[in-house]
């Protein structure tokens, strides 16, 4: 099961955003389709062999994913479409059973946003979360997409998604460090691929999917400062002026994010404060300090669609 976040306001996307959240924007996909962002998410989901998604959506442009997942056009758009849209819109319409919506009343943060998914998950069950404004690009070499890789790391414990960032774009992010699992092996092919070098520690018995991308996490950082990235945030064979941040994609274990992130609600609901916001990276760490999150270092790239250009 899958979680996508996307309720999502873009300042920087607006006037746009106004009326079209990140996540509906449109993009050429790689099949030469133009598609809502989120549907290209959806599809690399299900292709992951997730088997329910469900998405998280402001209430004001819920009908517009309704139109996507589970409208189909009337009789008189598929005439005007080419025969191969008209096979796709069947496509789609067979993705929307497996998509569900849920509203978002009030933005809160991230946080809340997948604690508004947890009644439709089946909560002893792990999921993954994909960020609605983000778009994932894999340099994989064997063509696994980002969702694909992650999953081909699960072994019970939590992950974090990770990508090396360079330290003036730290204060931007989430970010971690930690120490590698098993031997790590910095080659970096021309591609931007990550393995091991040939003759290295990691064997043909011991080769993973994983081998050499894994860390245990130590900590887990909300948008820190360049001091204390220096201070506290460098891991042994990421670059120099290089730190670890949040690709944007995640799989959690069990129930125990969700019940850390209800308890940081009635903290917050219960609050003088004006705002109440609630964020994932601190319930992430919070995780790691219970329970264990591994950090899994992909092979792709990860585009904001409401980011800076």
């Amino acid at each position: 099961q899958g979680v996508i976040p996307a309720a999502s306001f873009a300042q920087t996307l607006f006037p746009a955003s106004k009326t079209l959240p990140p996540a509906l924007f449109p993009v050429l996909d790689a099949d030469g389709i133009m598609k809502p962002a989120v549907l290209v998410l959806v599809e690399q989901a299900l292709a992951a062999g997730i088997l329910k998604v469900v998405i998280v959506v402001d209430e004001a442009a819920r009908s517009a994913f309704d139109d996507i997942f589970h409208r189909p056009p009337e009789p008189r758009t598929l005439q005007r479409l080419p025969q191969r849209m008209r096979d796709y819109a069947s496509v789609i319409n067979e993705t929307g059973r497996r998509v569900h919506l849920v509203t978002q009343i009030e933005q809160r943060g991230l946080g809340d946003a997948i604690l508004t998914a947890a009644h439709a998950l089946d909560a002893d069950a792990p999921y993954v979360i994909m960020l609605g404004d983000h778009l994932y690009k894999s340099t994989h070499r064997n063509g696994d997409s980002c969702i694909q890789q992650l999953i081909s790391c699960f072994d019970g414990t939590s992950l974090m998604a990770l990508r090396p960032t360079a330290e003036a774009e730290v204060s931007r992010f989430g970010c971690a460090t930690g120490t590698w699992e098993g031997s790590r092996h910095d080659s970096r092919q021309k591609d931007g691929a990550i393995g091991a070098k040939d003759g290295g520690e990691i064997g043909a018995k011991t080769q993973t999917p994983c081998a050499g991308h894994v860390l245990n996490l130590t900590s887990i950082v909300e948008k820190p400062s360049v001091e204390f990235a220096r201070s506290n945030l460098v891991t042994p064979s990421i670059g120099t002026g290089e730190y670890l941040s949040a690709f944007g994609l995640y799989i959690i274990a069990d129930a125990s994010l969700m019940l850390t992130l209800k308890d940081e609600l009635d903290v917050c609901l219960t609050s003088s404060s004006v705002r109440h916001t609630l964020e994932l990276t601190p319930a992430l760490d919070k995780l790691r300090r219970d329970r264990g999150v591994r950090g899994v270092l992909l092979e792709g790239e990860r585009f904001d669609i409401g980011g800076e250009p």
